[in-house]
């Protein structure tokens, strides 16, 4: 059986690790409790996005019955949660540098989901 590193079960817990420890280094100046919560905050985030996204991106993938408007709308309604979601949980917990904690969240998500897709498509 072949490990399939895209699917987001496994995605996610990558996401966890990967984006969790980002937002604590981001934060580090800040002592360690804040960057425990940055930590908590965007790493139970990137969890939870990462199997929510991946799984909606391929629902709508693969229920739309025109090409481009599968990628269009698949990569536009994911990221939009994935932005607007953690901006405003970031705002809430007061995280000091909440551009720094989102923005390997928005760059790699984008990059996810577009390979996520691309497999997707080659299976369907």
């Amino acid at each position: 059986m072949k490990l399939n590193l895209l699917h987001p079960h496994w995605a996610a817990c990558i996401a966890l690790l990967g984006y969790g420890s980002w937002a604590a280094l981001a934060n580090s100046n800040y002592g360690l409790k804040v960057s425990l919560l940055a930590f908590s905050i965007q790493g139970s985030f990137a969890f939870v996005s990462t199997l929510f996204s991946g799984l909606v991106a391929i629902y709508i993938f693969q229920k739309l019955p025109f090409k481009p408007l599968k990628y269009a709308a698949s990569l536009l309604i994911t990221m939009t949660c994935l932005c607007a979601i953690p901006f405003i949980l970031h705002r809430v917990a007061q995280t000091p540098n909440i551009f720094a904690s989102m923005l390997p969240g928005i760059v790699i998500g984008t990059l996810y989901l577009s390979l996520l897709l691309k497999h997707t498509n080659l299976r369907v």
